[in-house]
């Protein structure tokens, strides 16, 4: 049996490391992602695969719905 270390806590960890400290290394990220799934698909793409591992339509989203202000750590 593989027991989880992290409870389910890590999508959301690194949705909100995308959404604050590493946004500018998103972009690369997904980049990065999606030339790897080419490359091992031989340049195609399962497009529920690709989709569900580019983050930034959801970080887009989010930023878009001003999330980042219940991220602030001041208030």
């Amino acid at each position: 049996m593989v027991e989880k270390y992290d409870d389910g806590w890590y999508p959301e960890l690194r949705m909100h490391y995308y959404l604050t400290l590493g946004r500018e290394f998103l972009t690369t990220r997904d980049a990065k992602r999606a030339a790897s799934q080419l490359e091992a698909g031989e340049n195609s793409i399962w497009k529920p695969d690709f989709n569900k591992g580019q983050l930034l339509p959801a970080v887009l989203l989010l930023e878009n719905l001003n999330l980042l202000q219940f991220l602030t750590p001041d208030v």
